[in-house]
């Protein structure tokens, strides 16, 4: 018998990657193993991620979900589990409680992969008009050198409407110094106002 918590969360990888390879459902087996690795590694959230995440492949979202609060309990401090809430929350239809997750997981100091992955968030702050959160997800990808030429754009059109001129403009002259062809563009966002 298997005893080692790692082990058992790298052998449910196993077989997820076999079911997805045989596009076949998940066996139980996978989730009695992440089951019998959090039991003897009760306060290790590594195992209760991986769980969510089965649960949530398996249907399971309100399950996954409730997997991923009692890691949240368990280590308050750890935004890799809020961010992983997140995306449960996503996939559940629940909005509110993705992006309530998604902010703490930030507060955390969690950094997203690449800034697709922050794409979702973005877009609601968009949509509900809070620029300024939408400001602080392009700045928090431009410190870790995720966005493209067209993303620096997008945060110019921000700044402006967040009445931050300066930055705007300052970042707007760095865009147009790599790229001459926006100058036109970004001179008409500039006195948009």
């Amino acid at each position: 018998a298997i005893n080692d918590p790692v082990v058992l969360q790298k052998l449910t990888n196993t077989y997820l990657y076999a079911a997805i390879l045989e596009n076949r459902p998940v066996p139980y087996e996978a989730v009695e193993a992440l089951q019998k690795a959090i039991s003897l590694a009760p306060k290790r959230v590594e195992a209760r991620i991986a769980l969510a995440s089965l649960r949530l492949m398996q249907g399971f979202p309100k399950e996954a979900a409730a997997v991923l609060e009692e890691a949240a309990r368990l280590d308050a401090k750890y935004g890799q589990t809020r961010w992983q809430s997140a995306w449960v929350y996503r996939q559940a239809g629940d909005n509110k409680k993705a992006v309530e997750a998604a902010e703490k997981a930030l507060e955390l100091g969690y950094k997203f992969g690449n800034f697709v992955e922050s794409q979702w968030l973005l877009d609601i702050y968009k949509t509900q008009k809070d620029f300024a959160k939408a400001v602080k997800i392009y700045e928090i990808a431009a410190a870790a050198n995720q966005l493209k030429i067209d993303d620096y754009v997008a945060l110019v059109e921000l700044y402006v409407k967040v009445g931050e001129q300066d930055k705007a403009k300052d970042l707007a002259e760095r865009v147009i110094s790599l790229d001459k062809g926006r100058k036109e563009m970004l001179e008409k966002v500039l006195k948009a106002k």
